[in-house]
């Protein structure tokens, strides 16, 4: 859905794999560098072993500098955390400064985790299998998108 809905509003979007079938992490941020994307979003359902952790996180790596894209990493999860809580009404899990993931730290670009809900969670498990949730998500990160590349347009 989100893919279909960037598409619709004249953004260039690669996906890192159309099917749900495994694909190497080096894979996918070898491809993310080698087309010279300009934003990474790594979407995710999150899980804990305390069941009772739900809602929105959003994760970046406060060290890279993408002072030649014109936004912050930062910048760019608070955006789309914004649109997400916003637009889904779940708990705010906040922004989570990550250093030590691959998808945050091996990619050029501005890079962020959207973790949407908790698949581990009874009631956000609940949200994530109702199909307008799941449209609700897609717009929500496809406002966000919009708004961190607006920004970085801003500021070239």
């Amino acid at each position: 859905m989100l893919y279909d809905m960037l598409k619709e509003s004249g953004v260039r979007v690669e996906l890192t794999r159309y099917e749900d079938l495994a694909l190497e992490l080096a894979d996918r941020l070898e491809m993310a560098n080698r087309l010279d994307a300009s934003l990474f979003i790594s979407i995710h359902n999150n899980a804990a072993p305390d069941k009772s952790a739900n809602g929105t996180l959003t994760m970046f790596n406060p060290s890279k500098d993408y002072a030649s894209y014109g936004i912050t990493g930062e910048r760019a999860a608070q955006l789309l955390h914004e649109e997400m809580v916003g637009e889904l009404e779940t708990a705010d899990g906040g922004l989570q400064k990550m250093s030590k993931s691959k998808v945050l730290s091996d990619t050029k670009m501005p890079s962020v985790i959207a973790q949407v809900a908790y698949i581990t969670n009874e009631s956000d498990r609940q949200k994530l299998m109702n199909e307008e949730f799941r449209k609700k998500a897609a717009q929500a990160l496809h406002d966000g998108i919009l708004k961190v590349l607006f920004e970085m347009e801003d500021k070239e």
